[in-house]
């Protein structure tokens, strides 16, 4: 039997996968050298990081969604505040926190929706200044607005994270729970 690498056909592969490999590193090599350097940005993971005080209240006012985040407390008993992030001109960090009105709200198919307003922010005497590398240890949520308004005209907000924890009427995050009659309308248009 004949040895396949002794074959002409063997070697004609093999100058061709041997110029093709040659031909790309020279592509790559005269493309990386007309390309500018690339435009570089921070992530924080999927964190948004406002402006102003005034942007986050504009799109409440407004009966949008936000972004919004919380840490992580030692202390599970109390509940986690929930802020947003802003970012100076002279770049500076700051939480602006988001008080929930739990009082005013309800649950809508499983989810807690209740009232909430910011906390007004004193940036030359405030004490939630921190830095860049305070932005990874932060848990990311989207504040949800129900379309509903309740009676004072107020839009109501759901509070999710990424991992699909949601607000609790007593503040907590944690998985939600389905109701027993929308799990049996579910089931029973199967």
């Amino acid at each position: 039997m004949k040895n396949m690498r002794n074959s002409t056909s063997y070697l004609q592969i093999k100058f061709h996968q041997l110029q093709q490999e040659n031909m790309l590193k020279h592509m790559t090599d005269v493309v990386q050298t007309n390309i500018s350097a690339p435009m570089t940005y921070q992530r924080f993971n999927d964190m948004k990081i406002y402006h102003d005080e005034d942007s986050i209240a504009e799109r409440i006012d407004d009966s949008e969604a936000f972004s919004c985040s919380y840490e992580m407390s030692t202390n599970s008993l109390e509940p986690p505040q929930l802020f947003c992030v802003i970012k100076t001109s002279n770049d500076i960090y700051y939480k602006v926190n988001i008080l929930c009105d739990d009082s005013i709200g309800m649950y809508k198919y499983g989810q807690w929706y209740s009232s909430i307003k910011l906390q007004p922010l004193d940036i030359l005497n405030d004490l939630y200044a921190f830095d860049k590398s305070a932005l990874d240890l932060f848990v990311n949520a989207v504040a949800v607005p129900m379309i509903y308004k309740d009676a004072t005209g107020r839009t109501l907000y759901a509070f999710i994270t990424d991992s699909w924890l949601c607000r609790t009427c007593q503040g907590q995050m944690c998985t939600p729970k389905l109701l027993l009659s929308l799990i049996t309308k579910l089931t029973s248009s199967l």
